[in-house]
């Protein structure tokens, strides 16, 4: 799913990002606003991809369902 950023540039949110994303804000390992933390702990998110995750989370939630 594409989301558009603050700068209105399209970033592409795959499902896996959004389940990466999710599994550490599930695990309660660090406050998500911690964006460097969150890309140190995932698989492949970037800063980029953390903060469109965070501006778009309810409607990636609910695609991703």
């Amino acid at each position: 799913m594409e989301v558009i950023t603050e700068q209105k540039i399209k970033i592409d949110i795959t499902k896996e990002d959004f389940l990466d994303y999710q599994n550490i804000q599930f695990s309660g390992v660090t406050n998500m606003w911690n964006v460097g933390l969150v890309v140190e702990l995932s698989n492949n998110l970037t800063e980029k991809k953390c903060l469109a995750i965070m501006k778009n989370y309810e409607e990636l939630d609910k695609e991703f369902k």
